[in-house]
């Protein structure tokens, strides 16, 4: 079988000339051959015996570690690079992603009396590009601060009825329209109105890109107006791109906003809040993604109204604006300002550089993992890094990351250690425990071993990734019997050993 750069199968490629038997072709043309070329039956065999078909192996990643373990001491930082590498012949694409830690994102919420209404046309996602990389352009230079990734205005929009324009694209009904004057801010803005019939009328906004799992920011300005603007319904929905899941999303009804969340067996619902929405003016929706307290929240002109637990769309990649033509004709809502940015990465302890690359055959890319504990509190964080790919084999590679934060305050004043040093250990001789010192120059994967006189290895004390710096480590020989033992110390090109004396 043949694979293409994406990893699809292909047919394999047959390139010899026309081969004629009893006046009949066989094989495929080629235009170096005159169409009446006619050869012989001995020939014919010797040329099918020669065809080897073009043969590609997929992509075959491979990264180089399978866990991830570091350890620092609070206001500290370390960086912990790793590969992502191509063993097979053809292009391997690939990002990084991160997912919630626990099994489960959606929070169970007392929702009982809440009026809910259900959501129409929802549908997988269309209109996503067919060759693609997983995450937006943005979005693959490993975003660590605020950026927007999309927004618009319809300032550069024309006037006049709106069938379609910068990969906005209408999807059912008419008329829309790109009207002047009644913006938000008094400029252009996008309006739909009342086509006059029963259908529902809806428009779709670019798809942004996949983006990474993190937090994330929607808003937008919009305007319900008409004879019966009350009597109308208004939908908002955001899907996640990777998946083509719901992830979050309103309904405007009889003035009151409905937001989405999972009601009784985990069926998407759109459960009813205090919100009333003033008709005839401007109003902003905000949608926020807060993953580290795992929810969603709805904002209407800044005072916050609900909390949603995560959907299984995770992520912001598309935006549907919807009219159900429900009142009289004449109701219509304007849609202004629309902005779609990354607060910050999934975790403020830790980022990643170079969120997405291409290996070719037998290459390798780099990534980096920085880790910062400043305003942590001591103890355990984690997640699970997501390496996606295209190797058939392998689409998705999880790696657990851990981040221990000792109760300690490294001192950013103190000076960086010259070298490398692995001090005696205390008590010596011992019985059973001892203390080892040890210092690092900077960071990087640390191991230290213990060896009994026979160069056999008796016990692992250390093997992750540590900040430059002073340390210790405590080991207990209560399993291991009287005699003289070897620790060694291994931190990058260094390797230091040392004798101990166990005593029992």
């Amino acid at each position: 079988m043949a694979y293409s750069d994406a990893g699809q199968l292909e047919a394999p490629i047959f390139s010899s000339p026309v081969l004629m038997f009893d006046g009949a072709s066989v094989g495929t043309s080629n235009r170096n051959t005159p169409e009446d070329a006619t050869l012989t039956l001995k020939q014919v065999k010797r040329t099918i015996a020669g065809y080897r078909p073009s043969i590609v192996d997929s992509p075959v990643v491979s990264v180089s570690t399978d866990e991830i373990e570091v350890t620092i001491n609070r206001e500290d930082e370390i960086s912990v690079p790793f590969s992502i590498s191509n063993g097979g012949e053809s292009g391997l694409v690939w990002d990084i992603d991160f997912d919630f830690p626990g099994a489960t994102v959606n929070k169970t919420r007392a929702k009982a009396g809440l009026k809910t209404m259900q959501p129409e046309l929802m549908e997988n996602t269309i209109g996503i590009p067919a060759n693609h990389s997983f995450h937006s352009e943005k979005a693959r230079k490993g975003l660590k601060t605020e950026e927007v990734l999309y927004s618009t205005s319809f300032e550069n929009f024309p006037t006049g009825e709106f069938s379609g324009y910068d990969n906005w694209t209408v999807l059912s009904g008419s008329p829309f329209e790109i009207v002047s004057g009644s913006g938000s801010d008094g400029n252009r803005n996008l309006r739909i109105t009342h086509d006059g019939t029963s259908n529902t009328q809806f428009i779709s906004a670019p798809f942004f890109g996949y983006q990474p799992f993190g937090n994330y920011e929607l808003s937008v300005d919009f305007s319900i107006s008409g004879v019966e603007v009350n009597s109308e319904v208004y939908d908002f929905y955001f899907f996640d791109g990777e998946n083509g899941e719901f992830s979050s999303g309103v309904i405007i009804s009889e003035g009151t906003i409905f937001a989405a969340d999972l009601g009784e067996n985990d069926q998407l619902q759109f459960f009813g809040t205090n919100a009333v929405v003033p008709p005839n003016t401007y109003n902003t929706l905000k949608i926020v993604y807060n993953v580290e307290d795992e929810v969603i929240e709805y904002y209407l002109n800044g005072t916050p109204i609900y909390e949603a637990g995560f959907l299984n769309g995770k992520t912001p990649s598309e935006m549907r604006v919807l009219q159900r033509n429900e009142a009289t004709s004449g109701t219509r809502i304007d849609v202004d300002n629309f902005e779609l940015k990354q607060l910050n990465t999934p975790y403020r302890w830790l980022s990643v550089e170079n969120m997405s690359g291409v290996a070719f055959e037998e290459e390798t890319n780099e990534a980096t993992l920085n880790f910062n504990s400043t305003g942590l509190t001591a103890g355990t964080y984690e997640t699970t890094l997501v390496v996606r790919t295209n190797d058939p084999e392998n689409r998705v590679i999880e790696v657990p990351v851990t981040l221990s934060v000792n109760d300690v305050v490294s001192n950013e004043m103190a000076t960086t250690p010259e070298a490398v040093t692995l001090g005696q250990n205390y008590p010596n001789p011992f019985n059973p425990t001892t203390t080892i010192n040890y210092t690092l120059k900077q960071a990087g994967e640390v191991q230290i071993e213990i060896f009994n006189m026979q160069g056999q290895k008796v016990a692992t004390l250390m093997n992750e990734n540590k900040g430059a710096g002073d340390y210790e480590v405590n080991f207990d020989a209560a399993n291991l019997a009287s005699g003289i033992y070897v620790y060694r110390l291994q931190a990058g090109t260094t390797t230091l050993t040392k004798k101990m004396a166990l005593i029992k």
